[in-house]
């Protein structure tokens, strides 16, 4: 199991008790299209995923500048009858590889470092997978 946090012990840095009154500061911000995704953070890269234009998109991002380091998209249409647009997934970090599903199944892992695909599976036509009405909403 991958531990979490600067020492690995499960024990991350603190919020503040208070906050001044305009807020924290603001590093930086950008815009990765729509969706459900949050951020995975491993070795100074977030990594996190969007949709633009019935493409998802997964996105490396330099954390204290916001740099695109690299992205890796693929067609996906993003509507969905519930109202809920876009991606549902975080990609997950597991050393040198990140993995994302999108909310059709599509299934990467992906080089950390490049974006490069090492390999891929479509749980519906591989594996005769159907998507709950909601789409594949699950973390890998």
């Amino acid at each position: 199991m991958a531990r979490t946090g600067p020492q690995r012990d499960f024990q991350g840095n603190r919020l503040a008790d208070q906050w001044p009154a305009e807020g924290p500061k603001k590093l930086w911000e950008g815009n990765v299209g729509i969706g459900y995704s949050s951020f995975s953070v491993a070795k100074g890269r977030l990594y996190t995923m969007g949709n633009v234009q019935e493409k998802d998109y997964v996105y490396s991002l330099d954390a204290e500048t916001g740099k695109l380091r690299w992205r890796h998209e693929y067609p996906c249409a993003s509507r969905d009858d519930n109202g809920y647009h876009g991606t549902r997934c975080t990609p997950t970090v597991d050393e040198d590889r990140i993995y994302s599903l999108s909310r059709h199944g599509h299934f990467f892992c992906l080089d950390a470092a490049t974006g490069a695909v090492k390999w891929s599976k479509d749980f519906k036509k591989d594996f005769g997978g159907q998507a709950p009405k909601w789409g594949f909403p699950g973390r890998p």
